[in-house]
């Protein structure tokens, strides 16, 4: 996945949609307790793919894969650092306005990224490469929980998961798990949750995971949707979003929801709201939002 931003101009082409640079350099100078409302108070988006937060979420680094509380109190993302490391970074919505929250959030100074919420909020999903204690193993996929409003000590994903290998992990409302998974076959897995450990994944069907690389299966809460992103060839950074409606066990064909909206590659790691609102998706090194409409649009009317 290529993550990086040119910075040769001030204006580029991101996934067909022409961005001028200048609109989304770092600002110090935002006052974050002026911005009202949820969305770090940003104007809601319409069909049209913008730009979110720029100066604030999308900035001259690179950003992708974003994660918003069900109350949308809460904004984690993943942001490059100067030594091109990936960082989960936060915006939280406090009593006297918005506030920034910068790594390490968790306790660690490694690479963490691709953070996403449980529907209930009390669990926030992410990669890691830290080490899990007194055991010979880098984790990739961790978790933290919510209690009295403070996020506990970081848990690795239970060693059934593990075993698979993973990233990226979203969860249903009935506490199962969706994420990428690469042994014994590369493309989208589900578990489910059994207390603190998760049952043995399973392969989600060929008309899914045949797409190249299938990755960052965003579920819906009710599992009545998944969408993905993978491969469009053998260039890593040309990704495309599909969706697939599920009409009883059964997974319907994906659709690419890129011809949908206008975009033609590109675009990567789908997050949709809870309340299914603003589909969220990375693009060139910015974080993009528009209406989400357009996923009723598209489900079978029978």
């Amino acid at each position: 996945m290529n993550r990086s931003k040119s910075l040769l101009s001030s204006i580029v082409l991101i996934a067909g949609i022409t961005i001028n640079l200048s609109t989304v350099a770092y600002s110090q100078n935002i006052d974050l307790t002026k911005l009202k409302g949820p969305y770090l108070g940003q104007e809601p988006p319409g069909k049209t793919p913008q730009v979110f937060a720029p100066g604030l979420v999308s900035t001259n680094d690179p950003e992708f894969s974003i994660t918003i509380s069900k109350n949308e109190n809460e904004i984690y993302f993943s942001r490059n650092d100067l030594a091109n490391r990936s960082r989960i970074y936060a915006f939280i919505l406090e009593s006297n306005g918005w506030v920034s929250k910068n790594p390490p959030l968790f306790g660690w100074d490694g690479e963490e990224f691709e953070p996403n919420f449980s529907p209930d909020g009390k669990r926030l999903y992410f990669n890691s490469n830290r080490q899990a204690t007194n055991m010979e193993v880098e984790g990739r996929e961790w978790y933290v929980e919510k209690t009295s409003e403070k996020w506990s000590v970081p848990k690795l994903i239970g060693s059934k998961v593990l075993g698979v290998g993973n990233m990226f992990m979203t969860q249903s409302n009935d506490g199962t798990i969706y994420f990428t998974g690469f042994s014994p076959k590369r493309g989208i897995y589900s578990a489910k949750i059994n207390g603190d450990d998760f049952g043995w994944p399973v392969f989600l069907p060929g008309n899914i995971n045949n797409f190249r690389n299938a990755s960052h299966p965003y579920i819906a809460p009710d599992e009545s949707y998944i969408i993905f992103d993978y491969n469009i060839n053998d260039t890593n950074g040309d990704r495309n979003l599909m969706i697939s409606f599920r009409k009883g066990d059964t997974w319907l064909d994906p659709i690419n929801i890129e011809n949908y909206f206008g975009l033609e590659k590109y675009s990567y790691i789908p997050f949709v709201t809870f309340d299914q609102k603003y589909f969220f998706f990375s693009s060139g090194g910015n974080i993009y939002w528009m209406d989400a409409g357009f996923i009723e649009e598209l489900r079978p009317k029978n």
